[in-house]
């Protein structure tokens, strides 16, 4: 059987290190087809016996773009637990290879990197994110109705613990790269343009140091908290039953089994073998993904992704909007203008009042503090938000928007 594909390309640099690079030709992102886990499979069969490997770094061709997920289109077509199961049992086991290389391994991420393409970075001995407010990195599956099938389940929980994992697989919260350093899932942050370069020194560094003095210096030691809710059972059942409840408040689990099923695999990355988790995950997919409700919100995600996407222009063109102003303040008005300045469209705000004004002002930095105090935004950067929003008691200005919302 022919396992290349052109979506997968690698070359060997003078250091032993073989950079895979992914670029899905013609395509804006790249997806995990059967056709990629195919082409991938072979050629970590190759470098498994090549023994002048010291290292492989993966990475993406496409700027601004890591891996988008596994093939949703691909997904939406099985109609079968036995099919489902299989399919997240062979994504497993090709990741698994990844894991079992003898050598380092690091994800070089340069833009969003979400689903599978998150599972694929959980399986190689270390991360490095590029430094990119925008980019995004988590597991949204049970967005879809399902759970991460590639391994995410008991690789995230065994790599951050069970509470930070439940906040991200449940959810399916996207990260930007500050979070996902602060909770763990990545092990360094660094400028876009030496992205590669640093993930060669870290092989380099890791072969000369050995692997696990590199990990511990990234990572340091476990909390005694989450120590205590990963190894102890009575508490993880506690901090499970919380989990449920919270989410039983939101949805219900006959309409919405994802993230309940979810709260089953987390527990058994902390109770069973990876090889028996990674079953247990496999099987649960298989049950999810046949189902009305992922068919319908799988339905209902493509059908957004293609209002997102860019107009053909066979019909209406969408107005470029570049200034806004938003009349009346207050904490409407307020909340208004933080949405849109968050954007970095500049918005001028009126109203008759200056007291009104002052509540529209202290409703926007409240926001942008609250990000501030969680160490989301640094003070400079709040100070630059608040920037954008320009008060006025007139219509100073109001003729050159192109957007005006009444508040």
């Amino acid at each position: 059987m022919d396992t290349r594909d052109p979506a997968i390309t690698w070359d060997l640099d003078g250091h032993g290190i073989v950079h895979v690079v992914l670029d899905r030709p013609g395509e804006p992102l790249n997806v995990l087809t059967s056709d990629v886990l195919r082409a991938l499979d072979g050629l970590l069969d190759d470098l498994r016996v090549r023994s002048e490997l010291t290292g492989v770094v993966f990475r993406s061709g496409k700027p601004g773009s890591f891996i988008a997920g596994a093939d949703v289109d691909e997904i939406a077509e099985v109609d079968d637990a036995y099919r489902a199961a299989e399919g997240a049992r062979y994504g497993q086991a090709v990741f698994q290879k990844i894991a079992n290389l003898k050598v380092p391994t690091v994800c070089a991420i340069n833009g969003a990197c979400l689903g599978g393409g998150t599972e694929m970075a959980l399986a190689c001995t270390f991360r490095l994110v590029a430094d990119d407010p925008g980019l995004r990195i988590g597991l949204p599956e049970t967005q879809i109705g399902i759970i991460p099938g590639f391994g995410g389940t008991q690789r995230l929980p065994r790599l951050i613990g069970v509470v930070k994992s439940l906040d991200l697989i449940l959810a399916g919260k996207r990260l930007d790269p500050r979070r996902a350093r602060k909770v763990g899932l990545i092990d360094r942050i660094v400028p876009g343009e030496y992205l590669v370069r640093e993930a060669v020194a870290l092989i380099l560094r890791a072969r000369d140091e050995g692997v696990d003095p590199v990990v511990r210096s990234l990572r340091g030691r476990k909390s005694l908290m989450r120590r205590a809710v990963d190894e102890i059972e009575p508490v993880r059942r506690l901090v499970l039953k919380q989990a449920r409840k919270k989410t039983a408040a939101k949805v219900r689990p006959e309409a919405y089994p994802a993230p309940f099923r979810a709260l089953e695999a987390i527990d058994a990355a902390c109770k069973l073998s990876l090889t028996q988790g990674l079953d247990l995950e496999a099987r649960i997919v298989g049950e999810l993904v046949p189902s009305r409700t992922s068919k319908n919100l799988i339905w209902l995600f493509k059908n957004n992704a293609a209002m997102r996407r860019k107009n053909d222009g066979t019909g209406a063109r969408p107005r470029a909007v570049r200034r806004t102003a938003v009349l009346g303040a207050g904490v409407m008005g307020g909340g208004i203008a933080q949405l849109l300045a968050d954007r970095g469209i500049p918005v001028r705000l009126r109203d008759l009042r200056y007291d009104a004004i002052l509540d529209a002002l202290r409703t926007a930095h409240g926001v942008w503090d609250r990000r501030r105090r969680r160490r989301r935004m640094t003070a400079r950067e709040v100070e630059t938000k608040m920037r954008w929003i320009a008060p006025t008691l007139d219509l100073t200005g109001m003729g050159g928007v192109d957007l005006i919302v009444e508040a």
